[in-house]
């Protein structure tokens, strides 16, 4: 005798009321976000469902797709914009997220979103969850913005990066947020942990066992216990995050690698990642060449360094370059820069570096151009693979340039 549940199934009546197992059983077997988002708008008691399915497997593996690219969507809107995987099959995704294209980024960590606001506030947004933390302002940079014209001043880069040490939503108030910022002529080290009660951000301005161009670069990572910064002419410079949020905290920073001007450029943008196993800290290098416009660079090549640690003096690491990634997949671009295990993710390919187009600071052209310097690189292989987005420039031009976001569906 069939039981109510099978019975409404077959009559097809009321498949909200669907045993809560059979719905477990299904979202099993789920694995991307589009999947999850459709899913749990079916109705209340599904969407319930899908809320307990997600809190178990974030909690058990938080990074359970790669990451995402936010790019405009197909109307242009101005209040919405639209998710690309450069790994799926339907990469354009039908999901779109409430962010608005007024402001850019200025980074993305662990699925939220960072803005420079008014009088410099920054502002967390989480547009999966529509969560939102406001800090207080990076104090002593006011001063700093630029009169220019009001609508490329939106897209200056008066903090270049902002990135997290971790998800506000499973950590609860245990992180760290890390600002590169102009501070008052040259980019620096601002921190500020949200959790301990932390009214303002801590700057740096004090380096150790070094003297010249105090200047730290493109691209911050937290690794291991410390923030790594990326400095001038190749430099690696470092500070132990640990007493952040703490009375007599003493912000200082160290440097780790030497200038090795002879193999690196200034004009080369370049990003910190940490391998999927969490061992090593690598630092990707994008040569630009100049194309067609002035002033518009693409991607020539991909050079990827690791970090050897010598042993009994923390000024003297170095870099070598690498031929491989060992399987993983590296995604750089205004993000917080990750690496995931290729072969763990369906479509995604090992040892090659996903980029995105973030450098728009040196684009007077920009807005005539669009994003347009997006595609892959196989280390391995040394050459570039099928570009994965192609950017309309009729549909972008004007807009915010993608970043890549990492799927978190969790509430807080």
């Amino acid at each position: 005798m069939a039981t109510p549940a099978v019975e409404t199934i077959r009559n097809g009546r009321d498949w909200a009321w669907l045993p809560e197992l059979i719905l477990d059983s299904v979202l099993q077997n789920l694995v991307s976000l589009q999947d999850y988002l459709q899913f749990s708008s079916v109705c209340k008691p599904w969407h319930a469902a899908a809320e307990s399915q997600k809190r178990r497997r974030i909690a058990t593996s938080p990074q359970n797709q790669a990451p995402l690219l936010m790019v405009p969507t197909k109307d242009r809107s101005h209040l919405r914009r639209g998710l690309y995987s450069a790994t799926a099959r339907n990469r354009l995704l039908e999901t779109t997220l409430p962010v608005p294209w007024h402001r850019r980024c200025c980074g993305s960590s662990h699925g939220w979103l960072a803005f420079l606001e008014e009088e410099d506030r920054v502002t967390l947004y989480n547009p999966f969850t529509q969560a939102r933390i406001s800090l207080p302002t990076i104090s002593g940079t006011s001063h700093l913005r630029d009169e220019a014209d009001d609508h490329f001043h939106l897209y200056t880069n008066f903090a270049k990066k902002i990135v997290l040490s971790a998800d506000p939503s499973t950590h609860g108030h245990d992180y760290v947020v890390a600002a590169l910022i102009n501070y008052p002529v040259y980019r620096t080290l601002a921190v500020i942990r949200p959790g301990r009660d932390d009214k303002r951000w801590t700057l740096f301005s004090t380096w150790t066992n070094y003297t010249g161009p105090e200047e730290l670069s493109t691209d911050l990572i937290f690794h291991q216990g410390w923030i790594y910064a990326t400095a001038y002419r190749g430099m690696l410079a470092r500070a132990n995050v640990e007493g952040v949020g703490t009375r007599g905290y003493v912000p200082v920073l160290e440097m780790v690698v030497p200038q090795w001007s002879e193999i690196y450029e200034i004009s080369k943008p370049s990003y910190l990642v940490e391998s999927s196993s969490g061992d090593e800290l690598l630092m990707v290098v994008r040569c630009l060449e100049e194309r067609d416009h002035e002033f518009s660079f693409v991607t020539a090549d991909v050079k990827v360094f690791k970090l050897v640690r010598a042993a009994g003096a923390s000024c003297c690491h170095y870099y070598v370059e690498v031929e491989d990634l060992n399987g993983d997949a590296v995604f750089i671009g205004d993000s917080y820069s990750v690496a995931v295990p290729a072969a763990e993710f369906q479509g995604c390919e090992a040892d090659t570096v996903y980029f995105s187009d973030d450098y728009v600071e040196v684009k007077p052209h920009y807005f005539h151009l669009g994003p347009h310097d997006i595609g892959k690189f196989n280390v391995k292989e040394r050459k570039f693979g099928t570009h994965f987005y192609v950017a309309d420039p009729a549909q972008n031009r004007g807009m915010p340039p993608p970043i890549w976001v990492f799927p978190t569906l969790m509430k807080q």
